[in-house]
């Protein structure tokens, strides 16, 4: 989708390309970032010929993958889960860049990753970029969460993994500088407007087995700044102004959705409203993806500021080894 994209260009980067499966997503990045070269298949198929390894030449490479295997929300089955073995087909990827390796690898998941298997696959994710000639440790490894180091109203706690370039590691400095942001609320416009109606799909009807659930809880909180996220037979509550936690899953139905309570009845928050917890400032989708496309791809986006406060922490190391 390019939250990656938008902060580390923000920090000042260019960017040449993206390898993207999920088509959807990638129409969304190509949206955002036209001239860069986006290659739409599984990056096991992705093929680095000899005399073209310049043209993958970058300083970061940035990337996630399924956190579903981890999550406590997902299955927490680890490398048991097959969507696991995708991390392993990156570092695939990153053996066939040879020559062409860059300097800093970037990967974001849930902070699971570092006690799933009794803390056995964040060992083997070490040894694994090892192998590839990175360095990443317990001191590059950083957690953040989104309402905390931004004040982006939204709660989000992710860990980043630098795996730094053998051949810059011992220049490289580890810490990383993060402070508690000013909060902000869901409810200013900035977010999410109040006042505006919005399309009726996105509202939850009387006779919908579900309205009664949401107004017992908010007859429960007495509070109209409360966020709602709808389970399978019940409602949780945030009177605190914050979001619930935005997911993949919100594209596979209204369960997932964030809900909040406006003067014509209890509503979803809209695509646009997610992507602006998740950093976007303005933002722009292609007008043939649908709501569940969108859903989806901004439950497996990063938010925007949380990544940026990395990249300003790499773009300072990398300014100053080139400065050695």
């Amino acid at each position: 989708m390019g939250g990656f994209a938008q902060a580390f260009q923000k920090e000042g980067f260019r960017i040449n390309w993206a390898i993207e499966i999920d088509k959807k997503a990638a129409q969304i990045f190509s949206k955002s970032f036209p001239k860069a070269k986006v290659i739409t298949e599984d990056i096991k198929n992705v093929r680095i010929k000899k005399n073209q390894e310049n043209l993958w030449k970058v300083d970061v490479i940035t990337g996630g993958f399924p956190c579903q295997p981890f999550s406590r929300a997902g299955s927490q089955k680890g490398t048991g889960d097959r969507r696991s073995g995708a991390i392993f087909e990156f570092f695939n990827f990153l053996q066939k860049l040879n020559g062409a390796k860059p300097r800093i690898v970037l990967l974001e998941n849930v902070t699971d990753i570092l006690k799933i298997e009794g803390g056995n696959f964040y060992q083997e994710l070490k040894n694994k970029f090892y192998q590839c000639g990175f360095v990443m440790s317990e001191s590059t490894s950083y957690v953040l969460e989104a309402f905390t180091n931004t004040g982006i109203p939204q709660f989000r706690e992710r860990l980043f993994l630098a795996a730094i370039n053998k051949t810059i590691c011992p220049s490289f400095n580890t810490t990383l500088y993060s402070k508690k942001a000013q909060p902000k609320s869901l409810f200013s416009t900035k977010f999410v407007n109040t006042k505006k109606r919005e399309p009726s799909k996105y509202y939850f009807k009387e006779d919908s087995p579900f309205y009664p659930l949401f107004l017992k809880e908010y007859q429960n909180v007495k509070s109209k700044k409360t966020t709602f996220l709808l389970r399978r037979n019940y409602v949780r509550s945030n009177k605190k102004g914050i979001s619930f936690t935005l997911v993949a899953s919100m594209g596979s139905g209204g369960h997932n959705v964030p809900v909040i309570k406006d003067r014509w009845g209890f509503r979803r928050l809209t695509p646009h409203e997610c992507a602006k917890l998740q950093g976007w400032e303005r933002p722009s989708f292609p007008k043939t993806l649908i709501d569940r496309d969108l859903y989806k791809a901004i439950g497996n986006s990063v938010v925007i500021d949380v990544v940026q406060i990395v990249a300003n922490h790499l773009k300072s190391n990398l300014l100053k080894i080139n400065n050695l």
